[in-house]
C-alpha cells in the first residue's frame, strides 16, 4: 500500500506518532512510549505489557535506541479464544536520544523504563 506523507494535519508529535502508525501498517502492533527530558537525562517509558525481560533487547547505537520484543505466547489448554482484546506484541521501536553514550534499562510492572545520561549539558557561549 502506498501511502503519502503530508504534514498538512500534523500539529504536534502525537499527530507524526499515529502518521507512522499508518505509514508502518501496524497500527495495532506499535510499541506505545514517552519521553522525557531533564537537564541531565532522558527517560523513555515504554508499554510493554505481557513481556518478560528476557524476551525484550535494547540496543544503542549511535544516539538511537532500538527496542525489540520476541514474546512467546502460551495457550492456556483445553479453551477456546472467545474474545482476544489483548496480546504481548512482537515489535521494535527506533528512538533518537541525541548526546548520548549509554542507556540504562529495567522492567517495573509491565513499563520498559530506559534512563539515558546526556554525555553533556551544554556549553554557555559568551558572545564578544
Amino acid at each position: 500500500m502506498l501511502y503519502n506523507f503530508t504534514f498538512e494535519n500534523i500539529n504536534n508529535y502525537n499527530d507524526v506518532i499515529f502518521e507512522l502508525k499508518i505509514l508502518n501498517g501496524k497500527k495495532d502492533e506499535f510499541m506505545n512510549y514517552n519521553i522525557y527530558e531533564g537537564t541531565d537525562n532522558y527517560i523513555v517509558k515504554i508499554n510493554v505489557a505481557g513481556v518478560k525481560k528476557e524476551e525484550i533487547k535494547v540496543i544503542l547505537e549511535d544516539g538511537i535506541v532500538r527496542v525489540k520484543t520476541n514474546p512467546k505466547i502460551k495457550e492456556i489448554e483445553d479453551m477456546d479464544i472467545v474474545v482476544e482484546d489483548f496480546k504481548p506484541i512482537k515489535s521494535d521501536c527506533e528512538i533518537y536520544l541525541p548526546n548520548i553514550l549509554s542507556v540504562e534499562a529495567k522492567l517495573e510492572d509491565g513499563i520498559l523504563i530506559l534512563t539515558a545520561p546526556k554525555e553533556s549539558k551544554g556549553i554557555k557561549i559568551e558572545i564578544n
